[in-house]
Formats: C-alpha cells, structure tokens, sequence
C-alpha cells in the first residue's frame, strides 16, 4: 500500500466510522466500530481487515443499514474477495 493509498483508505475509514456511529449506533455495531477504528490507524493490515469483516459479518440483519452508513465497507470488501493482500 502506498502512502497515498494508505492517507485515502484511513480518511475513507474514518469518515465511515463516523455515519454508523450517528445514524444506525447502538451497542449492537460497537464491535464494527472498534474494528474499524483500529483498521484506520493500520489500513493495510490483514487481521484487522478479518477484523472488520468478521464483525460486519454478525451484524446479521443490520448490515444493509451500515452498508448505507458506511459505503466504503463495500470497496473493502470487494477488493479482496479472493483474499489477496494489497
């Protein structure tokens, strides 16, 4: 990951943090939130991303809710769906 890659990826975490935080909250997201909050101080590590991954993956039927909140989720996610590394 380059350094323009990794400022964008952690701006683009940050802000994303911050919509679920507001809009769809509760304690039932706190999971992905620090999860998120710990892949923004490293965007380009692998088990923080399993990190996130596995918390979205329990939020079972709020992640359309988040996903909304959250739109760079979805680029994460897409971006390794075959599991390589940046």
């Amino acid at each position: 990951m380059t350094d323009l890659q990794y400022a964008r990826a952690t701006a683009r975490i940050t802000a994303d943090v911050e919509m679920p935080n507001t809009y769809p909250g509760g304690p039932q997201i706190a999971p992905l939130i620090a999860a998120m909050e710990a892949l923004a101080q490293a965007p380009g590590d692998v088990a923080r991303r399993s990190a996130v991954e596995g918390a979205f993956a329990g939020l079972g039927i709020r992640q359309g809710a988040v996903l909304t909140c959250a739109p760079y989720l979805a680029e994460l996610f897409a971006s390794n769906l075959f599991g390589k590394d940046d």
